[in-house]
């Protein structure tokens, strides 16, 4: 920031566009009068110029005036150059310098000053807004190059005092996995030493002690230990990732069915979840499985009996041994509870209202979780007669889940058609529900 303060201030004293004519041109009249020694006086101020040359037309004393300007003008950017080279030299602050450099600018110009024409090189004078073009091209690559040599000395330094005789000295910094035992003084230097086992500095310093290494948070395994000169790192445990929003590990989110697994979940990423396409379905909520091809019916007396879907599988038959068309909706009733997602509370209503052959209802259910009643109904389901299955559609109705059930009787009349299109005159008799 430095450079580009000292850089504005010299483009600021850099003169304005020039008319057409030569600079020669503007300081000839000065020079060949200087040259002549016509004058009496080395110095001649802007009242002299037009006393010196009375002969002189108002254009030539214009020339003549913007020649001074102009000299005075490069004389402030040679002073500005070598004044800003002095302060990072000494070891100064560019800012303040630049402060004071325009304070003492400003109250030179108050002060008329006479043009000392004895001090004008004839060689700079035939050029100067050229080597004001190289001063302002030189300078930034200068002072650029010095304030990265100055910034670097002061990272690995300090200043303190000595504890003997109170006078300010420049101490060496520790290194990385290294603290300050002992500071210098003007006769000995900066005394480091080690980190111990359990702790570590990573930047150069000046602390009396290193810090303690940090521990993982709830979720997280170390990836890469603590040592010297570096802090543990940590990452989530497998199944976890990190969610940047909370700042924690989560679970890796599963994909339910109907969707399958694009891209397993990393200690840094979610899981990826797609949709399975056309002849291909999941009926489980995973965060691993991708989708499954749906198995074919083309087999040996093998018949569709139902169509499978993106979260369940195609349903066989055998015409030869052709069961009740519940006996086949069987299959995919644990999918169906898991892909319809019914609420907690529904969920155990249907449970308790579930059909048995004694007539008894389930017991309570009230502090089961999800995951206990799904397991419940997958128990009935194995072992449930086709008439019960028949009732599962009336069940979700009173449960207060009627879309579910609508969706389920559909199904059911679906391989009861299909059952009697494709296995015609094989058809067993079908149970009677009643309404």
């Amino acid at each position: 920031m430095w450079v580009w303060i000292v850089i504005c201030l010299s483009v600021l004293a850099y003169p304005r566009c020039s008319p057409p004519y030569s600079s020669w041109d503007r300081v000839q009249p000065l020079h060949r009068h200087h040259i002549s020694g016509s004058t009496t006086s080395k110095h001649l101020s802007n009242r002299t110029v037009g006393s010196v040359l009375p002969n002189t037309n108002r254009k030539e004393r214009e020339k003549q005036l913007n020649s001074k300007k102009e000299e005075e003008e490069i004389k402030k950017i040679r002073g500005a150059a070598l004044f800003y080279l002095k302060v990072l030299h000494s070891g100064g602050s560019p800012v303040n310098a630049a402060s004071r450099r325009m304070d003492s600018l400003n109250s030179e110009e108050r002060k008329p000053k006479p043009i000392l024409l004895t001090e004008m090189n004839p060689a700079a004078a035939h050029t100067p807004q050229l080597f004001a073009m190289m001063t302002l091209s030189v300078l930034p690559v200068v002072l650029l190059s010095l304030h990265v040599v100055r910034v670097d000395s002061v990272a690995m330094t300090f200043e303190s005092r000595d504890p003997i005789t109170g006078s300010p000295v420049s101490c060496d910094r520790c290194p990385p996995g290294t603290y300050l035992r002992s500071q210098c003084s003007s006769e000995r230097k900066s005394d480091c030493a080690n980190c111990p086992h359990g702790s570590f500095t990573e930047v150069w310093n000046h602390i009396g002690r290193c810090l303690r290494c940090g521990v993982c948070s709830h979720n997280q395994v170390v990836k890469t230990p603590c040592t010297a000169d570096s802090d543990c790192q940590c990452q989530c445990k497998p199944g976890y990732y990190y969610k940047t929003q909370y700042d924690m590990c989560l679970p890796h989110s599963a994909c339910p069915p109907g969707q399958g697994v694009r891209a397993k979940g990393t200690p840094d990423e979610d899981t990826v979840c797609q949709t399975c396409s056309d002849g291909t379905f999941s009926e489980v909520s995973s965060a691993h499985h991708n989708c499954t091809e749906h198995k074919s019916c083309s087999g040996a007396g093998l018949q569709l009996a139902l169509r499978g879907s993106s979260w369940h599988n195609n349903v066989c038959a055998n015409c030869a041994d052709l069961k009740d068309g519940a006996d086949y909706l069987r299959e995919i009733l644990p999918a169906f509870f898991v892909h319809h997602n019914i609420n907690i509370k529904r969920l155990r209503r249907i449970v308790h209202k579930l059909p048995s052959q004694d007539g008894k209802r389930q017991g309570r259910n009230t502090e089961l979780n999800s995951s206990e009643l799904h397991q419940r109904l997958n128990a009935w389901i194995a072992s449930a007669t086709a008439e019960e299955i028949r009732k599962l559609p009336s069940v979700l109705t009173n449960a207060g889940a009627s879309g579910a059930g609508e969706r389920l009787d559909q199904k059911l009349k679906r391989v009861d058609s299909q059952l009697k299109t494709e296995c015609r005159g094989n058809e067993v008799e079908m149970v009677n529900v009643p309404k």
